[in-house]
């Protein structure tokens, strides 16, 4: 159903009614299952079809998502920048959105919690700085996980 000229993107908002399939409202709710089914079947196989971007100036690559490719700046900091997978990531509002989302964090989490993190678009690249927490990679958990231990 979906290609990479026609999916439902999605900018990172999290403001009210702005969300990705918020143009198939009109659809039943077994229809709107199907659908989601399908975008999840596009997203995963652009996932698997796509190579991330692996390589940034000097810095060391530690990992990638569907958003962003993570690179070692020095010891104490790491970078995020698009991952090439979606285009949008890329995009101006995507930036601010996921400034807003990170500033609404901060509203209920103590900063002690939250990565000091600062969002920039320099030549043309939306750029993520974040202080260097050390940890495990995260793993992917499938949105159709049941396992309720698991989420």
């Amino acid at each position: 159903m979906f290609n990479i000229n026609d999916y439902p993107k999605s900018f990172a908002s999290i403001k009210p009614n702005d969300y990705r399939l918020k143009d198939y409202l009109d659809k039943s709710p077994n229809e709107l299952i199907k659908i989601e089914n399908k975008l999840w079947k596009f997203i995963n196989k652009e996932l698997k079809e796509k190579k991330p971007i692996i390589s940034f100036k000097n810095y060391k690559y530690l990992s990638s998502g569907w958003e962003f490719s993570v690179f070692l700046k020095n010891p104490k900091t790491v970078i995020k920048i698009p991952s090439g997978v979606f285009s949008e990531v890329n995009s101006p509002i995507y930036l601010r959105n996921v400034e807003f989302a990170y500033k609404k964090i901060l509203e209920y989490f103590p900063k002690m919690f939250v990565a000091k993190t600062t969002f920039k678009r320099i030549n043309g690249i939306n750029t993520i700085t974040q202080s260097y927490i050390k940890g495990k990679d995260n793993f992917f958990i499938g949105y159709n996980t049941k396992n309720k231990k698991l989420l």
